[in-house]
């Protein structure tokens, strides 16, 4: 009997735990760690350990990597690398406050449960690629404070998901677009300011924060004026909300009620 005990107590203790980590995400991360020249900052990313209880920067679920974050890791250089695409059950992708290069690999469009994607703080540049707008959960994109350069992607509406779009300061060229009027989602919050936008025609829509200080708008009285009545018309916390709009260099603050409380330019 107790021989039977103790065999049935080793075969249980010789399965491999339900949180123990995925063999393919193992390998991915070990690849990841050599893209970057095996770091001294990845030295808890140990072949011998599991990595969804040991490993910096990493978080799972049921043994799938779910969260990969390497924020402040300011002396890694080099791209994105292609493997961040074989997590395959990624929801957070956290690479900001790096030096990371180059843009944002197409492999990324491999993650379809991503929601979250903080890549701010780099030198990332080119354009934004059209293949993000794949990503249809996520929520939150942070590319602020990079190199990006050409216009504001119109696929951006098609995100059904999307509630944060942060893309200050880069050097984003040309006109909001304005597609931005009819997002197929909720309307998220956009961050633009900081970059060389020229034309502010996008308020044809809803809209709940407008960040665009520090660009070369140009904006109608009929658009302030629209863009004003759209935020009353959409108020979703009657009878009284705030909204913010921040543009060329002003920041206007208005209360709304039954109608306009107050408006005040600083």
């Amino acid at each position: 009997m107790k021989l039977l005990l103790c065999l049935s107590i080793f075969f249980i203790s010789s399965l491999p735990s339900s949180y123990s980590c995925n063999s393919k995400d193992k390998n991915t991360l070990l690849q990841i760690k050599k893209h970057f020249n095996n770091t001294e900052f990845l030295s808890s990313w140990d072949p011998q350990t599991d990595c969804c209880t040991s490993w910096t920067g990493i978080e799972c679920t049921n043994g799938r990597v779910t969260l990969f974050s390497m924020a402040n890791y300011r002396t890694l250089y080099g791209q994105i690398p292609d493997q961040i695409g074989d997590l395959l059950e990624l929801r957070t992708l956290e690479m900001s406050h790096m030096k990371l290069t180059g843009n944002i690999p197409r492999t990324i469009t491999k993650l379809k449960h991503l929601v979250f994607i903080f890549l701010r703080w780099n030198k990332l540049s080119g354009p934004i690629p059209d293949y993000i707008s794949e990503l249809k959960s996520v929520t939150f994109l942070d590319i602020s404070f990079n190199k990006f350069t050409g216009p504001i992607p119109g696929w951006l509406t098609q995100m059904p998901k999307l509630q944060t779009f942060q893309a200050d300061n880069n050097s984003l060229t040309g006109p909001v677009p304005n597609s931005f009027g009819s997002f197929v989602g909720s309307v998220p919050n956009l961050f633009l300011k900081n970059n060389k936008l020229s034309v502010a025609a996008f308020c044809e829509g809803r809209l709940k924060m407008v960040d665009t200080f520090r660009n070369n708008l140009s904006w109608s009285l009929k658009s302030m004026a629209r863009l004003i009545n759209e935020i009353m018309v959409t108020c979703m916390y009657p009878p009284f909300c705030c909204t913010m709009v921040s543009f060329a260099g002003q920041s206007w603050t208005v209360s709304i009620g039954s109608g306009v409380e107050g408006a005040m330019v600083t």
